[in-house]
């Protein structure tokens, strides 16, 4: 219970922060915030993820969708297994093409005695860079397989643009009197 209340927590805390304060995010760094909602399978591990992605991309004038996007992003999750609960952290970069979507993971698995972390390339398929669907394999880095982490992961992938400067960066400002 105490996990999900953090949770609950850093999620407020992410939607405060871009609602707020993004003029930090204004000075052409980035041209969008995601918000990342995840599902995954582990071997014996659920594992449920949330975070942000700062973003570059391109984008269809048209319906205004995101093409392509590539860019960093930080996920915190849970995972629960027959043993108990898990906390996962995540950094990762994502690149989306069209149809076709990879990512680069570092995950740390914990239960705050144990640690096992694991680098994970995935690679699969997406619509509009909005939803996706992913396959990877969990590598151990630390030499021991503490959550039965390591293996193949099967990742279903929601992203939820919160911000999006690419169109206001390159519409053409009125002349002023």
């Amino acid at each position: 219970m105490k996990e999900f209340l953090v949770l609950i927590f850093i999620l407020q805390s992410f939607s405060l922060v871009a609602q707020k304060n993004n003029d930090w995010l204004k000075m052409g760094v980035f041209d969008q915030v995601t918000v990342k909602l995840q599902y995954e399978r582990v071997q014996k591990l659920n594992n449920i993820d949330v975070g942000l992605m700062f973003a570059n991309g391109s984008y269809d004038h048209i319906v205004q969708l995101p093409w392509t996007h590539w860019g960093p992003y930080i996920d915190l999750g849970l995972s629960w297994q027959p043993d108990g609960m898990l906390m996962t952290n995540k950094l990762g970069y994502e690149y989306v093409a069209l149809f076709v979507v990879s990512r680069l993971n570092f995950i740390n698995y914990t239960n705050f005695e144990n640690n096992q972390v694991c680098l994970r390339p995935e690679i699969g398929i997406c619509y509009s860079s909005l939803i996706s669907l992913t396959y990877g394999y969990n590598f151990d880095v630390t030499g021991k397989d503490s959550f039965a982490a390591e293996g193949h992961v099967v990742a279903f992938n929601l992203a939820i643009p919160i911000t999006n400067f690419y169109h206001s960066k390159n519409k053409e400002q009125p002349a002023r009197p």
